[in-house]
C-alpha cells in the first residue's frame, strides 16, 4: 500500500469509525477504532433496512387500506432473532503466522538486569465472540 493510500486509510478510520475488512492497519489504530464501535443493534440494522427499501420504491408505511405494514415488523423480528443468535453463538477466529508475535520481558538477578526477547515458534488461532 503506498504511503498516500495508508495516511488516507488512517484519517478515514479515525473520523469516521470504520473500517474496511480489507485494510491492514497497524494493531494499536484498530484497537482505537474496535473501542469506539457500538456493537450489533437489531434497530440499526433495521432502520437502515427500511431506508433501503424506501430507497427501492417499496411502501414502509401503513398498507393503503390502513392496517399496519407487516413488513417492517418482520423484518425487525429477523434481525433481532439474527442479531441474538451472532452474539450468543457466534465466533471469530484469527490465525497468525510463526514470527508474527514479538515479545520482550525485563527483570533481575543477582547478576543485574536481564532482558528476554523471543518470537512464536508456531502458527496460532485465537478465538473470540461477536459484541
Amino acid at each position: 500500500m503506498r504511503l498516500i493510500e495508508l495516511v488516507k486509510t488512517i484519517r478515514e478510520t479515525v473520523i469516521t469509525g470504520k473500517i474496511s475488512p480489507a485494510k491492514i492497519l497497524p494493531a494499536p489504530l484498530l484497537l482505537c477504532v474496535s473501542l469506539r464501535r457500538p456493537g450489533i443493534s437489531p434497530m440499526d440494522i433495521t432502520s437502515e433496512w427500511i431506508v433501503e427499501l424506501d430507497k427501492m420504491g417499496i411502501p414502509i408505511g401503513k398498507n393503503t387500506d390502513g392496517s399496519p405494514n407487516l413488513i417492517i415488523g418482520a423484518g425487525y423480528a429477523l434481525v433481532k432473532v439474527f442479531s441474538k443468535a451472532l452474539k450468543q453463538n457466534g465466533l471469530v477466529t484469527v490465525a497468525g503466522s510463526a514470527g508474527s508475535i514479538t515479545f520482550t520481558g525485563t527483570g533481575a538477578n543477582a547478576g543485574g538486569p536481564v532482558v528476554i526477547k523471543g518470537v512464536n515458534d508456531a502458527p496460532f488461532t485465537i478465538r473470540g465472540t461477536f459484541q
